[in-house]
């Protein structure tokens, strides 16, 4: 079977693919892109976790503490990525500083679930594997929580009616 032109892959053709599916993405129904774009915060936040954790433990940090400190620090990515890209196109409510304050809060509550499930697991599996399962089980919770508390729809005044203005 000969091989065409056509079905050579180029640098430029695959970047345009890529484009294809960001075009996708969005064109997607809105909470159909909105886990798209949720997957891949979480992803990139979760990666930068794992990186992190793996040079903490190359430096001799010991797994639990080395865990956490790569938490925190991917979590003001996550935070950034959040508000910028998978919860950008909506008009929010309050300021950046609450919304940093309501992210940061829930997922100190929903640390608790991914460092649970880490210390679990770490006891049977690498620490790498028992962080990627942390932050696996505590997805689900973060995405809820960040839809419905953290990254609010701002209602316009004029669509509320008189009793939940306060009149």
């Amino acid at each position: 079977m000969a091989i065409t032109s056509a079905d050579r892959r180029t640098p430029a053709s695959s970047l345009a693919d890529a484009a294809d599916g960001i075009r996708l993405a969005w064109a997607l129904r809105p909470w159909r892109a909105r886990v798209l774009r949720f997957a891949t915060t979480g992803a990139l936040s979760g990666l930068s976790q794992v990186g992190l954790l793996a040079l903490l433990l190359h430096l001799g940090l010991r797994a639990w503490p080395a865990n956490m400190a790569a938490f925190a620090t991917a979590s003001q990515a996550n935070f950034a990525l959040s508000n910028w890209f998978t919860w950008g196109d909506r008009r929010r409510a309050g300021n950046l500083a609450s919304r940093w304050l309501r992210f940061m809060s829930t997922i100190t509550l929903t640390a608790l679930l991914n460092l649970g499930v880490f210390t679990f697991a770490d006891a049977y599996v690498s620490s790498l594997l028992a962080a990627c399962l942390g932050i696996a089980v505590a997805a689900g919770a973060n995405f809820v929580v960040a839809d419905r508390a953290v990254f609010v729809r701002d209602v316009p005044s004029a669509a509320l009616s008189s009793h939940e203005r306060g009149r």
